[in-house]
């Protein structure tokens, strides 16, 4: 018989550590909470506390921030706050080092882009790490043992951090599973590639999480862009909470806000303003001292929506029933910097050469509030207002007084959306009764099918109609579809329907293309046949049809106003009677893009629309039926100008006061 040869393993360093690791994480033991955790192991990487122990102290709001993680009342974290105040470390680095090593688990980032992520990873979240014991799990080999670029790095401790971006295609950000996502630049990210079927970028990444249901933690940080942007909005539509300070004069909880920083305004330089600057409490008027500022701060309170404090500091009153904390502190909590130093600042910016430019820049990155020039408050929608403006129909119901009905459909390589209005007898106004989107199965088949089975399924709805008052079903009465993009589609599909009834349209507009600006006819010929207000209807031989031409930039504006007036009054445009949240989807769209005056060469000053996000779909369906509307004989567009009673927000103009509309 042969001797079986004994055999030796030796485990290298590398792999007693490993185990060494795997065997702690397997005992019991007890969690820390995010507070306990950031003060026990978190230094601060650099600013001027670099290498010092964290402390809530320094930045009282923190401890409120924490505390709310710590309960664990809600799924979803968004922050938003002053720029340079501690909110990155706080609200993005610190959950990341938190769930990945005291919890143990995967956590995925999302971030606009690859250069981002690197960027983040070698200025905030490496620098974090490398100050705490936890340096020891960076792994030994592999991907993020040496720097370089990666989008996975697995810890020692058997987590591993996932970077996820909004570039790439919807595959680049599937098949990937976590309970943990944090973001950061959400803004950036609230927007859906030209080719996805999803809605955006944000939510294909939060999707990694659904199958942990209400035990997923998504963080979310960001410096506030505009009213329709990710993080104000998430800010809004959850607890909305703000900061109370205790007053040292009266006693009562307040927040302090932009208007209560006093003193500055009247200095004749700088440096009056800085000396003169100070908060003044919003209850008595009494003018706090730095040191009662801080004072306040260090005993703030957490108030949500709808919520009281009395003087006891006692908060009375329902936590708002939504998944989602938002959370906000302003430049009044702030205590890296003065009110001197915000005086200072405040004054500078009121005397600046570009104004807009340094209001907004205050306003987002002192305040954290979103910021619209004086100059376009009147005529910019309002987020909140717009999403409640709603009439006593249900949806899909057409109300009483309704003269024409129309439908604009917005075309997509994936996406169909659609919006569907009644307009009222007697020119009195209008009321958007439905509206959605359309999966284009383009993954499965050429483009051109896809397309074509969509708009028949859209037209198969129309023909269906929709329920009156008096139950009866009722078909629109105009039906037009983007033909922008797969023009000849549209036309085919056009030709087997009804040209008289499903009609192509384009347009055109500086927004759209500054080349080819919208030009209307001034004569019915060979190629034109019918001129309206805003659009003319030409015949293309090439496609054996019909081409409507929208003067786009008109029409949307035309929207906004009614969108702008008050329900009751005349030209107004509703929307049907949903619960509070139905709506954001539709007024982001509606709000996606903003009219600004522009100097043009050759042509002086014009109004041009502007971008904010890629998500105007149902803005361009709305404006597409509203021309609808004028085809058919809503009479109002030609006889009044919106745009003064839209511009009185308060709706105290009459609208038959207001001056005749001449076609452009």
């Amino acid at each position: 018989m042969i001797a079986a040869e004994k055999t030796y393993w030796r485990w290298t360093g590398a792999e007693r550590a490993a185990v060494s690791q795997i065997l702690r994480a397997l005992r019991c033991r007890t969690i820390r909470t995010i507070r306990q955790f950031a003060e026990q192991e978190l230094i601060i990487p650099t600013g001027r506390y670099a290498g010092r122990r964290f402390a809530v102290d320094r930045q009282p709001f923190i401890g409120l921030w924490l505390d709310a993680i710590d309960s664990g009342k809600w799924n979803e974290y968004c922050a938003t706050g002053p720029s340079q105040s501690g909110k990155s470390l706080c609200c993005f680095v610190l959950p990341i080092l938190y769930h990945l090593f005291e919890i143990g688990e995967t956590v995925v980032v999302g971030l606009p882009d690859a250069d981002m992520a690197a960027d983040k990873w070698e200025r905030d979240i490496w620098p974090a790490v490398e100050k705490t014991r936890y340096r020891d799990l960076f792994p030994r080999s592999g991907r993020g043992s040496r720097g370089g670029k990666f989008d996975t790095i697995h810890f020692l401790n058997g987590a591993t951090l996932k970077f996820m971006t909004g570039g790439g295609n919807d595959k680049s950000r599937a098949h990937f599973t976590t309970r943990v996502v944090c973001f950061t630049e959400v803004d950036e990210l609230d927007t859906s590639h030209a080719s996805s079927v999803e809605a955006t970028k944000v939510k294909q990444i939060e999707a990694r999480t659904l199958s942990y249901g209400d035990t997923r933690r998504i963080y979310k940080e960001c410096t506030v862009s505009v009213e329709t942007g990710h993080i104000w909005s998430r800010y809004k539509a959850g607890t909305e909470s703000r900061i109370a300070l205790k007053c040292p004069h009266c006693k009562a909880y307040v927040s302090p806000e932009r208007d209560d920083l006093r003193g500055w305004k009247e200095a004749t330089n700088e440096l009056k303003a800085a000396a003169n600057a100070a908060f003044q409490c919003p209850a008595c008027s009494a003018i706090w001292t730095e040191d009662e500022r801080t004072v306040a701060n260090q005993t703030c309170r957490l108030v949500h929506r709808g919520q009281e404090i009395d003087l006891s500091g006692e908060v009375s009153g329902d936590t708002p029933e939504v998944k989602t904390l938002g959370f906000r502190w302003s430049a009044a909590n702030n205590l890296f910097l003065s009110s001197g130093f915000l005086g200072a600042s405040e004054w500078h910016a009121s005397r600046s050469i570009s104004e807009d430019d340094a209001q907004r820049q205050m306003s987002q990155f002192y305040w954290a509030v979103p910021y619209c020039s004086p100059n376009l408050q009147a005529t910019r929608l309002d987020f909140d207002k717009t999403r409640r403006k709603q009439a006593q129909w249900s949806k899909g119901l057409i109300p009483d007084g309704t003269a024409y009905m129309t439908v604009g459909i917005d075309l997509g390589k994936r996406l169909l959306h659609w919006v569907a209005t009644a307009w009222f007898e007697g020119d009195q106004g209008a009321h958007t009764f439905d509206y959605g989107r359309e999966e284009v199965p383009s993954d499965d088949m050429p483009v051109e099918k896809a397309l074509m089975i969509a708009l028949r399924g859209m037209r198969d709805r129309c023909e269906a109609g929709w329920v009156t008052t008096e139950g009866k079903q009722r078909q629109p009465d105009q039906v037009w579809v983007d033909a922008g993009w797969m023009i000849d589609t549209v036309f085919d599909f056009a030709r087997e329907s009804n040209q008289d009834f499903y009609r192509p349209i384009i347009g055109r507009g500086i927004a759209q293309d500054r080349k080819r600006w919208y030009a209307q006819p001034k004569r019915t010929g060979a190629v034109v046949k019918r001129i309206g207000n805003g659009w003319h209807i030409s015949y293309v031989p090439a496609h054996r049809g019909h081409l409507v031409e929208i003067n786009a930039d008109t029409w949307k504006s035309r929207v906004h106003q009614m969108l702008l007036l008050p329900p009751d009054q005349q030209g107004s445009l509703t929307l049907y009677r949903a619960t509070d949240n139905e709506h954001i989807g539709f007024v982001k769209h509606m709000m996606a893009e903003h009219e600004e005056d522009e100097f043009v060469a050759g042509r002086g000053i014009v109004k041009r629309w502007h971008k904010d996000h890629a998500n105007n779909h149902l803005l361009d369906a709305q404006y597409i039926a509203a021309a609808a509307a004028s085809f058919a004989g809503f009479g109002l567009f030609d006889e009044v100008d919106l745009r003064k009673a839209a511009s009185d927000t308060n709706g105290s103009l009459s609208i038959r006061s207001l001056q005749r509309t001449e076609d452009v």
